[in-house]
């Protein structure tokens, strides 16, 4: 579709919301479950990236590198990290090739990119999250993964494990916007990372699964890039991306006409004030015209 095309669609349904957002005054306060914020927060500026890790082991191994298209490296081992939270400076014109690796392998992108083409600057928040609410297609109710391995069906916990000789390996890193998180559940299954406070930044979550032998290697698998919508700041929804119909879904529920379920709820209070109201439905409207100037 014609960009221009696109441009007067969106403008036509901004008109229609924003005489909607002129009636809408009740507010809701906000109350989760599902998402909870630790209490710590960190502010990146634009050309950094922040690390961090959580309930990693010595023994683990994992660890990213950022391989500049002209020459250069930079490595991250995230398990010297663990409660701990670092900055690294970037440049924002070069490209770079990441990836992310364990003894037992690892993934990452096939070409070089530019790491700023939007800005990840701002104001990142902890939260602590149950894995299995992110998606419960990969991750059991204690955070952990089956995956089939060199002696069948192996149950990877995201920690390095030992069964006779053979070495399991597998890592979790979570992203939001510029800030990665190497993570394993604890007991209960719940992890902690940082999470961008800034309208339509992505959450995405990275995985690997391989195993070592003394004589042989290998992997399991993994993904490197599985987009977790409903943790995006805005997407109401918990649809693909940030658009008008979440402004519709947020004065939906303020107006009691509409129910969001935990993490519906937590985006959409994108001033972080405690409240859902006009302000954040506002907000939300001037994410999207801007989107599409």
């Amino acid at each position: 579709m014609n960009k221009n095309i696109i441009k007067k669609i969106t403008a036509t349904s901004l008109c229609g919301v924003l005489a909607l957002t002129s009636v809408v005054t009740a507010n809701s306060a906000v109350k989760v479950k599902a998402v909870t914020d630790v209490g710590k927060s960190f502010t990146l500026a634009d050309g950094q990236l922040g690390a961090t890790a959580f309930n990693l082991d010595s023994n683990d191994s994992v660890y990213a590198e950022f391989r500049k298209e002209k020459g250069g490296l930079t490595k991250i081992d995230f398990v010297p990290l663990v409660n701990k939270v670092k900055a690294y400076n970037f440049s924002k014109t070069d490209k770079y090739n990441v990836m992310y690796l364990t003894n037992g392998g690892g993934g990452g992108s096939s070409s070089y990119r530019n790491l700023f083409r939007t800005d990840l600057s701002g104001k990142y928040v902890k939260v602590r999250v149950k894995l299995h609410d992110l998606d419960p297609k990969t991750f059991s109710e204690k955070g952990t993964t089956k995956r089939d391995s060199y002696n069948g069906k192996w149950e990877f916990n995201y920690k390095t494990q030992r069964s006779g000789k053979v070495t399991y390996y597998s890592y979790l890193i979570i992203e939001s916007g510029g800030f990665m998180t190497a993570c394993a559940p604890n007991k209960d299954g719940y992890v902690e990372f940082y999470l961008s406070r800034k309208l339509g930044h992505d959450t995405v979550y990275a995985t690997s699964y391989g195993y070592e032998t003394d004589t042989a290697s290998g992997g399991g698998g993994g993904t490197t890039g599985t987009y977790i919508d409903k943790l995006t700041m805005g997407n109401a929804n918990g649809d693909w991306w940030v658009n008008i119909m979440d402004v519709t879904e947020i004065q939906k529920y303020i107006l009691g006409a509409a129910a969001l379920d935990d993490f519906g709820i937590y985006v959409s209070d994108v001033n972080n004030d405690g409240v859902i109201n006009i302000l954040d439905a506002t907000l939300v409207q001037k994410y999207i015209v801007e989107a599409y100037s």
